[in-house]
C-alpha cells in the first residue's frame, strides 16, 4: 500500500501528465486544490485559463440577466455533465425552481472572482452592481424550506455560505442549517428518520459542505460546526456503508480542516487507511476516462494527504493578461 506522501505526488503527477486531457471545470478545480497545498506558481496559469472559462466568461451576462429579474438559464450557462440520481432530482427540481439554479451560478461566480481578485479593475462595476441587486432579494424564500434543502443539498449550502462571505445575507445559511437539523437530525446526533441513499448522501454532503464552503473553499482551517463532526463520527458506521468514495473523502478532510483529526484519532487513521486502500492507481494510469471521472475525488485526496499547516493564499489574477484585455 503506497504512503500518504506518495498518494499526494503520484496522484498531482497523472493529472499533471494528462493535463490536455482535461475539461477547464476539471483543471480549474484540481489545479486550485493542488496550489492552495504547495504554493507552486506554475500552476496559475492552469487557474487562470480554467477560471475565465468555467466562471468569468459569462459572469456579465448573468448579471444583465439578474438586472432584467430574468432567472432562467440558457443551455450555454447550464453545466452539463452528471446523471446520477441526486444529479436527475436536482434537475427535476430546477425546473419548477429555476430562481435556485440561476443564483447558485451567480454566487459561485462572484464567490471565485472576488477570491481571485477579480473583483477590481474590469469587473469591479458589474460586480458591486450585482452584490447591491442582490441586497434585495428574498433568499430566505428561496433557500430556506425543505425541499430545496433536500433537493438541492450541496450546492444550497455552498450558496448560502457565499451570501454570508460576500456581505449580502447573513441570516439565511443558520436558517437553512437549522431546517437540515430538524429534518434529519435527533437530540442525540443520530439520522432520525429512514431515508434512501440518495437522499442519505445528499444529506453528508450537505454537511461537509457546509465545512467546505466555510473555509472559503481552502483559504482557511475551520474552527465552527463542531456539531457537524458529532454528527459524522457518530454514524460513521453507517456513513462508511452508504456513501461513495468521494463523500467519504470529505468526511475524512473535514476532520482535518476542522483540527478534530486528533480528537478523533483512530477514526482518522482508519478513514485514510480505508482511503488508500480504494485508490485504483492501476486504472488512474491506464483509463484516461476513467482518470477524468475520478478528479474531484482524488483532488480531495491531495488536499487530504499534503504536507500542510495552512493553506496558501488564493492566486491573485488581478493582473494577469488574461482579465486585462476585456
Amino acid at each position: 500500500m503506497p504512503t500518504e506522501k506518495q498518494v499526494y505526488s503520484r496522484l498531482i503527477d497523472l493529472y499533471e501528465k494528462n493535463v490536455f486531457e482535461l475539461s477547464s471545470d476539471a483543471i480549474l478545480h484540481f489545479f486550485q486544490r493542488v496550489y492552495v497545498v504547495n504554493g507552486n506558481k506554475k500552476y496559475v496559469s492552469m487557474i487562470a485559463t480554467g477560471m475565465y472559462l468555467r466562471y468569468v466568461k459569462d459572469f456579465e451576462g448573468l448579471v444583465e440577466k439578474l438586472e432584467k429579474k430574468d432567472f432562467n438559464l440558457s443551455e450555454s450557462l447550464k453545466k452539463k455533465k452528471r446523471i446520477g440520481l441526486r444529479q436527475k432530482v436536482r434537475k427535476g427540481y430546477y425546473k419548477n425552481n429555476s430562481a435556485n439554479h440561476f443564483f447558485n451560478r451567480l454566487l459561485i461566480c462572484l464567490f471565485y472572482i472576488k477570491k481571485f481578485n477579480l473583483h477590481k479593475g474590469s469587473y469591479q462595476d458589474s460586480y458591486e452592481k450585482a452584490i447591491k441587486l442582490l441586497k434585495n432579494i428574498n433568499f430566505k424564500k428561496i433557500y430556506v424550506n425543505d425541499e430545496a434543502i433536500v433537493k438541492d443539498s450541496s450546492y444550497l449550502f455552498n450558496s448560502v455560505v457565499f451570501l454570508k462571505l460576500l456581505g449580502i445575507d447573513k441570516d439565511v445559511e443558520g436558517q437553512c442549517i437549522v431546517r437540515l437539523q430538524d429534518i434529519y437530525l435527533d437530540e442525540d446526533f443520530k439520522i432520525k428518520k429512514i431515508v434512501n441513499d440518495y437522499e442519505f448522501q445528499s444529506l453528508i454532503y450537505s454537511l461537509t459542505h457546509i465545512i467546505i464552503a466555510e473555509s472559503r473553499f481552502y483559504e482557511r482551517m475551520v474552527r465552527s460546526h463542531g456539531w457537524i463532526i458529532k454528527y459524522l463520527m457518530n454514524n460513521l458506521e453507517e456513513i462508511k456503508k452508504r456513501v461513495t468514495f468521494d463523500i467519504l473523502s470529505e468526511v475524512a478532510f473535514c476532520l482535518r480542516v476542522t483540527g478534530q483529526k486528533n480528537n478523533y484519532s483512530p477514526q482518522y487513521k482508519a478513514l485514510k487507511k480505508d482511503l488508500i486502500s480504494m485508490i485504483k492507481f492501476n486504472k488512474l494510469n491506464k483509463n484516461i476516462e476513467y482518470l477524468k471521472k475520478k478528479e474531484h475525488t482524488n483532488s480531495i485526496l491531495v488536499l487530504l494527504f499534503g504536507e500542510y499547516t495552512n493553506f496558501v493564499k488564493p492566486a491573485n489574477l488581478a493582473k494577469n493578461k488574461l482579465f486585462n484585455n476585456q
